[in-house]
This record gives C-alpha cells, structure tokens and sequence, in this order.
C-alpha cells in the first residue's frame, strides 16, 4: 500500500483501495470509465499579480500539486497561499488532444477581506496542507516539525484526523500544545504498520 501511494504521489495519480469482500469490477469499470474521456491533460496552473517582481512564486503550498489531468465529468479545487496582494490573472494551459491551450482568468488577490464570506477557503487550504503533512509522515516517517505544524493547524481550524483526536477528547487541553503534539506524534506511529488489517484501516484513515 505505501508503494502504490508513493508511485501516486510521483505520478500525479490517485490510490484506490478494495476490500477483500468488495467487488473489484466496479472500481475497475468506474477507472475505464473516468479515464476513457479526457478532457484536458498536462494541466498546469500559473499565477502572476500586477507589480511582482522579486523573483519569488506569488503562490505556493499549491494542493493538488505539479501537473494534473482532467477527464469529463471531473471538479479540481486548486487551494494554495498567495503573499501578494494586487491585481492579476490566473493562466491555465494543457493540451487537449495533441493541441497546447491555455486560458487566462482575471483575478483580485485582497490584502484583507472585509468580512467572513471566505473564510471556508482558509479552512479547505489547512485541510488539504494536514492531508500533505499525514502523507509526509506515512512515506518518509518520523518529523517532529511536521507534527507541530500539523497541531497547529488542526487546533486553529477545527480539523479532526485520527492523529489530532484531541480535539474531540472532552479530557484533553487543546491549548497543551507540547502535550497534543506528543500524542499525535504517538499516534501517527501506527502510519509504519504496512500489512494486515490494521494497517489496511490506517490506508483508509489517511485517505479520508
């Protein structure tokens, strides 16, 4: 199982686990299915804002990451964090059969928001930046950085993980900071078992 999600991860694709008492042919067909209608391949995501100029990316912690592929039928949510406030444009290119595209998209990147309208898209970037971070733990193992990063952000927006289940423990402190990263650090040991039902458990944790 870490093999398969490691070649994922290099690949851009996407793991998918079966059970041993579920039928294998429907996610088969569902794959065929997906895969049989390409809508646009190699797709990569440019950001520029008006006035940038040192040299550094105006996005970065970019989730999903690298290149990825759209087929027909599919929805990508692109999050990532900007440190640029300003106008400026969002350029999207790909190729559709053998034919290089690109689109362009007019965009306000705010210093600030003026209200609460929003405030999701700080949640969804946290969600999938502890996705990553689970993902850092189960392929390269042990970080404690990682772990106080992954905490933090759990405690800030509320992001419930078999790994930061202090939240929702009653008896626990939330603002015990060393104490919650001992024990998600604990807890995220059970990420090296690699065989048996537990570890197929632990598969289908991380995915979630």
């Amino acid at each position: 199982s870490r093999l398969l999600d490691k070649l994922a991860r290099a690949n851009f694709g996407l793991t998918q686990y079966v059970r041993p008492n579920e039928n294998i042919e429907a996610s088969v067909s569902a794959l065929y299915r997906k895969i049989g209608a390409p809508v646009m391949t190699s797709v990569k995501v440019a950001v520029d804002v008006e006035g940038h100029s040192n040299g550094a990316p105006v996005v970065n912690r970019i989730y999903p990451k690298g290149e990825f592929d759209l087929f027909a039928g599919d929805q990508l949510v692109l999050v990532g964090r900007y440190h640029t406030s300003g106008k400026g444009k969002v350029k999207l290119t790909g190729k559709i059969g053998d034919d290089e595209k690109s689109f362009a998209f007019p965009a306000d990147f705010v210093a600030k928001s003026d209200d609460d309208t929003n405030a999701f898209v700080a949640k969804l970037w946290a969600t999938r930046r502890v996705g990553d971070i689970i993902d850092e733990l189960d392929l390269k193992g042990r970080n404690e950085e990682l772990i106080k990063e992954l905490v933090a952000l759990a405690t800030e927006h509320g992001i419930l993980t078999p790994y930061t289940s202090f939240i929702a423990d009653e008896t626990s402190n939330v603002r015990d900071v060393a104490a919650n990263s001992r024990r998600a650090l604990s807890e995220s040991e059970s990420l090296s078992e690699t065989s048996g039902l537990y570890a197929f458990s632990q598969r289908a944790a991380k995915a979630q």
